[in-house]
């Protein structure tokens, strides 16, 4: 690339002045938006919305016909707009429901640190259950009162509630994490310039765009609001991200998170030796140095066994 940015011997701390607002861009070769990934290069979790739409859909359809045949079995009266508006309600506020799983996706994704994933999901399911049924039962007794009738759901069902917005809470997650990572074309549809690209990794600074080799960061570290990378010919790019959205981008090429404010690759690592308290030091390609925590076995095990 030309015009490589100024070489700094060492890593510095380059947290953003007040009023900076420059953003960098990871695109891991591809542009946000046309290849379902999102600015921080990890696969982009809406792309699941339409199959999560149209299942909810489906399956609110299917509950209409069931309330009308279990009416019609026990002769009971049931006006065909209220099985509808039950379930339209309760299909509409699942899809905006969907906001609080995306977030909390995205602050907790399921590459690591297993006990803040469980927090931030265990309150992302209830905030879920809450935007459903809250907004279910306003939307339905909103249109009672047009009808001249009145809904009056019950306190007590919202246990029941609860148990099934937590099933659907994992089902919906489960699908926004695997559908955007799913190749529905197949390996060996992909034309060999795209299969190349796998093994760049983007970033854009302003107008400028950084097409640099995944062998050739060293590692990322976190910086304030930012995340720093440690290129090999000492360049030290700056992205606005979280350090667990690139942990995810990079954790499938084989980047190891060794500490809360770092990733480094493996192939960089020079020398590793303990550092007190079950701690270790590694001593990366091009003087830099990383922490390994001992809160992160599996990336020491790794470590030591590759070093």
């Amino acid at each position: 690339m030309s015009n490589p940015a100024p070489r700094s011997p060492e890593p510095r701390d380059i947290r953003p002045a007040a009023g900076d607002t420059r953003t960098l861009v990871v695109m891991n070769g591809d542009s946000d938006g046309t290849n379902g990934r999102t600015k921080s290069g990890a696969p982009n979790t809406w792309r699941a919305m339409p199959v999560i739409a149209a299942l909810i859909i489906s399956v609110c359809t299917v509950n209409i016909f069931t309330h009308l045949d279990d009416a019609a079995r026990h002769g009971r009266v049931l006006a065909v707009w209220e099985p509808i508006t039950w379930e339209a309600s309760s299909a509409l506020m699942n899809v905006i429901a969907c906001a609080a799983i995306w977030l909390a996706l995205r602050l907790a994704p399921p590459t690591g640190r297993w006990l803040r994933f469980g927090l931030i999901h265990a309150v992302g399911s209830v905030a879920f259950c809450a935007i459903h049924v809250g907004g279910m039962w306003s939307l339905r007794a909103a249109v009672y009162a047009l009808a001249g009738s009145r809904y009056a759901p019950v306190a007590a069902e919202l246990i029941y509630e609860y148990r099934k917005d937590l099933l659907a809470y994992v089902g919906i997650a489960a699908l926004m994490w695997v559908v955007p990572r799913l190749n529905f074309g197949g390996a060996s549809s992909a034309a060999p310039a795209e299969a190349a690209r796998e093994d760049w990794f983007d970033i854009q600074d302003g107008a400028r765009l950084m097409r640099v080799p995944l062998k050739d960061i060293v590692a990322v570290r976190a910086a304030g609001n930012y995340v720093e990378f440690l290129l090999r010919d000492q360049r030290r790019p700056l992205m606005r991200a979280s350090l667990s959205e690139i942990d995810a981008a990079l954790a499938p090429s084989g980047f190891l998170r060794t500490h809360r404010s770092w990733i480094v690759n493996p192939a960089g690592v020079r020398l590793l030796e303990p550092s007190g308290s079950g701690d270790y030091r590694l001593a990366l390609e091009g003087g830099a140095e990383a922490p390994v925590s001992r809160r992160f076995p599996k990336a020491l095990e790794k470590l030591k066994s590759g070093i």
